[in-house]
């Protein structure tokens, strides 16, 4: 069976797959292994994507090996054991709500006049990356809930949803931008989040959850529009064959 580790498989050696990882850990409890420079840069060549959980015949479940990983990085943060280009997108995060050093007022820049109802208890939340790098994606999105006739709207103060915050071993800062989000909301009496965006999904469903007492529900595009169309029948037409890619959330 081929290694299920990216990582592994293009940099080859053992240290980087699930095997490895849980060795070098295991000596660095053991005191075994002094922390350095390059055991940081080690500890954050994890993707997390849990491929080797997934395939993982350990135990029952797998062994979660990007868990281990983030708490590691935990550790190495408060040990003050950290990248310095990771200062950089932190700090981006902090003045412009984005990792990518972007002006925090051209978030929305891609809608052009387009114009968004500001009121519903429904929000799409874009996230960074859509609204930065892919607008494409976030227009479709708007689109085809346009087109559906689902009523919705955009947070106008949207902010980043911390994700790199959390792979990054942030916790405090993590922390109080969650809390942050939710807050914001509650403040707007918001019923139902659908995201685009895989890794925000997965940050607000899975990351938020023990800080999150709402009952705000949070969805991926993909199972909102499985959920909407079971209860409104709509046809779709294409006006051609296309191969589409799903990104599994």
């Amino acid at each position: 069976m081929d290694n299920p580790c990216p990582v592994k498989t293009v940099l080859g050696f053992e240290a980087y797959d699930a095997r490895g990882r849980i060795l070098v850990l295991k000596n660095l409890l053991n005191n075994k292994l002094k922390i350095d420079g390059s055991i940081v840069k080690w500890a954050y060549s994890c993707t997390g994507c849990a491929s080797c959980s997934e395939t993982c015949l350990a135990i029952e479940g797998g062994i979660n090996t990007p868990l281990l990983m983030e708490s590691l990085r935990i550790d190495l943060v408060r040990q003050g054991k950290v990248l310095e280009k990771h200062e950089k997108i932190l700090l981006s995060i902090k003045e412009n709500a984005n990792p990518y050093e972007e002006p925090v007022e051209s978030r929305f820049d891609f809608l052009k006049e387009k114009k968004i109802a500001r009121d519903s208890d429904t929000v799409l939340y874009i996230g960074c990356t859509l609204a930065y790098r892919q607008p494409d994606i976030a227009l479709a999105s708007i689109q085809l809930l346009e087109n559906l006739g689902v009523e919705f709207s955009l947070l106008q103060d949207e902010m980043c949803c911390g994700s790199i915050l959390k792979r990054y071993g942030r916790e405090k800062e993590f922390k109080a931008l969650a809390e942050s989000n939710i807050k914001k909301l509650m403040d707007k009496k918001v019923k139902k989040v659908i995201f685009p965006c895989a890794g925000c999904y997965r940050t607000y469903k899975k990351d938020y959850a023990e800080l999150n007492n709402t009952t705000i529900q949070f969805y991926h595009l993909t199972e909102f529009l499985d959920q909407y169309l079971k209860d409104n029948s709509h046809g779709f037409k294409m006006p051609k064959h296309v191969k589409i890619t799903f990104h599994d959330p």
